[in-house]
């Protein structure tokens, strides 16, 4: 049976974009969260109901959001996955060497991670680094982009969603 997982970054507040894109794509069985919500979680909770929900800390949510941790690790569905925002780890555009060596040593299937607000997708030596860019939106393409992920036994496929933003 095929697991489906919308991931999403950098709200920063847009609720309403999260909220179309989670309506978009439900039903959901997970929904990862790389920080910088930008709201507070009790509205993220009300949008996904019960669908099961990971979210991480992003710099922005320090204040906000001080329970939140600022990594993850867990196994779904037999793939082992790790989520930061990817601040403290000198993500800019792609993935940086020294945080590629850090999940593969922690034997990391699949990295997810945000901050930079640009969509990226790689595999490099069997992991998946995924940031699914900025849920709040670019300001030159007035769209927002987050990616979602089906795992179906061992068969792992990732499809970029891009939508107008709604603020």
């Amino acid at each position: 049976m095929s697991r489906i997982i919308m991931i999403c970054s950098d709200i920063h507040g847009a609720l309403e974009n999260f909220q179309a894109a989670f309506e978009a794509e439900a039903p959901l069985d997970l929904v990862l969260i790389a920080g910088d919500l930008g709201l507070e979680r009790w509205k993220i909770d009300q949008v996904t109901g019960v669908t099961a929900c990971a979210i991480v800390q992003g710099n922005n949510d320090r204040l906000r959001h001080p329970d939140l941790p600022e990594k993850r690790e867990f196994t779904y569905e037999g793939k082992r996955f790790y989520m930061t925002h990817g601040h403290t780890m000198g993500v800019r555009h792609g993935v940086p060497r020294k945080f590629m060596a850090l999940t593969r040593n922690l034997g990391a299937d699949i990295v997810v991670f945000g901050h930079s607000h640009s969509y990226f997708e790689e595999s490099v030596d069997g992991v998946m680094y995924l940031n699914p860019g900025a849920m709040a939106g670019n300001v030159i393409t007035y769209t927002f982009t987050y990616m979602v992920l089906t795992i179906d036994g061992e068969t792992v496929t990732v499809e970029k969603r891009e939508k107008p933003v709604l603020w």
